[in-house]
């Protein structure tokens, strides 16, 4: 039987690929070309950070391999496009300003909180016992409630 990987080890397994881009769109075919790119970003699972930097979230090394031949696949004919791989320890560390106020980083997707994180304590579903039935002839009026605290 598997058991849980560690979270600390967990931080350095993962990994994010970062897409930043800066793609022409002086023509109508660019702009086309530009949004489809955006949108197959999306559909690769990417989530946008800013309006030309892109994240997703990879559990290991592999999927990370997978996605870059996929991106590759995915580039637009003109304009510069980027590719980087952090660990996850390195994500959270990253500072988030907005309106010069500090802000938390994106959380990890939940589908993939499902290989690193512990499931919390009060989720844990615990067996109850079945109700107990009365003996046969016993009487089944309820006694009132006492008053007290």
């Amino acid at each position: 039987m598997k058991t849980a990987r560690n979270s600390y080890a967990c931080k350095y397994r993962m990994a994010w690929v970062l897409v930043m881009f800066d793609l022409p769109v002086l023509t109508a075919n660019q702009r086309r070309e530009a949004a489809n790119f955006r949108k197959d970003l999306i559909r690769e699972g990417f989530m946008m950070l800013q309006f030309s930097v892109y994240a997703r979230p990879c559990p290991s090394a592999d999927r990370v391999e997978s996605q870059v031949r996929r991106l590759k696949g995915l580039l637009p004919g003109g304009g510069e496009v980027r590719s980087l791989t952090i660990t996850d320890a390195q994500w959270g560390r990253m500072l988030v300003f907005h309106s010069n106020k500090p802000s938390a980083s994106e959380p990890m997707p939940e589908q993939l909180m499902f290989f690193c994180r512990p499931a919390p304590e009060k989720l844990v579903k615990t067996k109850t016992p079945p109700p107990r039935k009365a003996p046969k002839g016993a009487s089944r009026r309820r006694l009132p409630r006492s008053g007290g605290l």
